[in-house]
């Protein structure tokens, strides 16, 4: 093998190798946005369950004491007032998360491209230079 050959091989497989970093930084990225997304759902989850026993347990505080449902009704619309809240900021939180690592992956593919190429060209020249 030649001088020539290896120049080559060594742009091809360096520019390879940045590309393949790239594709790998942002399949990470991608899973990392993914899991933003499960725990904000999974913070939800426990947020609506906690709303849920808070609930019940003023309804029936409510009922041991003689009072209607529709005298607690203010209580009960302001906690689902501000549970509804929580979960807006909660997906809003998870999804701008998301993005955020999306944007990252989309910026590391690009920089792996931008660095095979660059590699692509230094070897070219180099192989220039030889002849």
């Amino acid at each position: 093998m030649g001088i020539e050959t290896a120049l080559i091989a060594t742009a091809v497989l360096g520019a390879g190798s940045s590309v393949m970093s790239g594709m790998q930084q942002k399949k990470a990225y991608n899973q990392q946005a993914e899991q933003a997304k499960m725990a904000a759902e999974a913070n939800i989850t426990d947020r609506t369950r906690a709303l849920n026993e808070a609930m019940a347990v003023q309804n029936a505080m409510m009922g041991s004491s003689g009072r209607t449902m529709e005298s607690i009704k203010p209580i009960l619309e302001g906690d689902k007032k501000r549970y509804e809240s929580d979960i807006r900021m909660i997906r809003a939180g998870a999804e701008s998360q998301a993005q955020q690592y999306k944007s990252a992956g989309k910026t590391a593919m690009t920089m792996g491209v931008v660095e095979g190429a660059s590699k692509s060209g230094e070897g070219a020249y180099k192989y220039s230079m030889l002849k």
